[in-house]
């Protein structure tokens, strides 16, 4: 059984609702969260200096002051390890940085899958990496047709 108890998991959604439901899945594994109404919110965070990264970032992709995909890009500028969970309910929206997620969840979505995510990035950090096989077999890539799949600590 994997501890979950010292891990954070950061949220960040324009959805009140949704980042409750999900915090709330979340602590019913063990893990802590922190949430973001907004990635601008997120991106000055990571300017405090409290801010502590993250086991991972579950951000949505339609948020009105930037999509996901470019915020995903702009915290991966200031920490290019950062693993981040993509949550949308249109996987055919196209964009550059759509391959930089390192595991997709499409709506509606089952806890466990949320769960076996948060404990595949637990496995990530204590083998300093996942086999690039392994991140891409256990979640919703495929309907975002993203075959291609690299752990950020691989790198």
């Amino acid at each position: 059984m994997v501890n979950l108890e010292r891990s954070v998991v950061h949220i960040v959604d324009d959805d009140e609702v949704i980042m409750e439901i999900f915090s709330e899945i979340i602590h019913d594994f063990g893990c802590r969260t922190l949430l973001f109404s907004s990635p601008t919110h997120y991106l000055g965070y990571m300017n405090e200096p409290d801010y502590s990264s993250p086991l991972a970032i579950i951000s949505d992709v339609r948020m009105p002051e930037m999509n996901g995909y470019d915020f995903m890009h702009q915290v991966r500028q200031l920490n290019p390890f950062q693993k981040f969970v993509v949550v949308t309910g249109s996987p055919e929206i196209e964009h550059k940085y759509k391959n930089l997620a390192c595991m997709y969840l499409c709506k509606p979505f089952n806890p466990d899958s949320l769960k076996h995510h948060i404990c595949l990035f637990l496995q990530c950090d204590k083998n300093c990496g996942l086999d690039n096989a392994e991140g891409r077999i256990h979640d919703d890539r495929i309907l975002f047709n993203l075959n291609k799949w690299s752990c950020p600590n691989n790198k």
